[in-house]
């Protein structure tokens, strides 16, 4: 991908996640620096499958999703940065993840999610997700993950 055209819509972004409907956490890619960073958004709705429950009254996302939005976000980075198709790509294994979260994301907030190119190795590595809510830090995670090529 030409850093250039680094926008990518959901279309886009299906092609290259090995993620299937509904668990596409990301809807857009808005910018995107070769091997050193990518920002992704993700429009939380009311219509969103996880408040469709009557049951849920809460309007909260929930924290593992965001935590799968990250995860989601530095896939797109690495697989970007390698220019691997999802045809040709290595496995991705997610390891361990140190996440802290500062405050709830809500329906109707849009979610930024600003990946930064942490350590990679042959075999692995970490990458740092901020999540964030109109400029404010909704959390700072680190994905740890292994690669495995077939």
């Amino acid at each position: 991908m030409r850093e250039a055209a680094a926008c990518l819509d959901h279309r886009d972004i299906a092609r290259i996640l090995p993620q299937a409907y509904p668990f596409v956490m990301i809807d857009r890619v808005i910018e995107f620096k070769k091997g050193e960073s990518l920002t992704a958004v993700k429009n939380i709705t009311a219509n969103e499958w996880m408040f469709a429950n009557p049951q849920w009254q809460s309007s909260v996302f929930p924290e593992t999703l965001l935590l799968e939005a990250a995860a989601q976000a530095a896939i797109l980075f690495y697989r970007l940065t390698h220019e691997e198709s999802l045809a040709s790509a290595s496995r991705i294994f997610l390891g361990q993840v140190k996440a802290e979260f500062v405050r709830s994301v809500y329906a109707g907030d849009q979610v930024v999610l600003k990946t930064l190119s942490g350590r990679a190795l042959k075999t692995g590595g970490y990458m740092d997700v901020r999540v964030c809510v109109k400029e404010e830090t909704i959390a700072d995670i680190q994905i740890f993950y292994s690669l495995r090529r077939d």
